[in-house]
This record gives structure tokens, sequence and C-alpha cells, in this order.
């Protein structure tokens, strides 16, 4: 249908912004990139989600971990 093929088209825009942001070295742009990914929920964002689990960046691993926790309840 037009919606769900508009939905998939914004999912992917928004995965593809939020993985530009975690290149970024401002930690609260990559925290920011990483709720949003939370948010899309696909395997694609989840990939994109696990290397910021071992963070060097408190802030930013707490956040991948906190929606890495969201992933694996789902």
């Amino acid at each position: 249908t037009p919606g769900t093929a508009r939905a998939s088209r914004a999912g992917t825009l928004a995965t593809a912004l939020y993985k530009k942001l975690l290149e970024r070295p401002e930690e609260h742009l990559q925290c920011a990139a990483l709720v949003g990914l939370g948010k899309v929920g696909t395997a694609e964002a989840a990939q994109a989600v696990f290397p910021k689990l071992k963070s060097a960046e408190r802030k930013v691993r707490i956040t991948a971990q906190q929606v890495w926790a969201k992933f694996a309840a789902a």
C-alpha cells in the first residue's frame, strides 16, 4: 500500500541520517542518533547501534546499551 511504502522509505532515510550522525564526534549527536535508530527498530538500525556498545564515550555507550536492550526485548 502507498502508506506502507512511504513509511518504509521514511525509515530508510531516517536510518541513513542517523548512521551519518553516528560518525560525528559530538556525543549528544551520537546519542540522539542512537535513540532515533531505536525508534526505527530495524535489523539495519540494530547493526548500526552494535559498535557503539563499546564506545569510549560513557554517555554514548550507556545510550547504546539502553537502545540495545529495547531491541532485545522486541
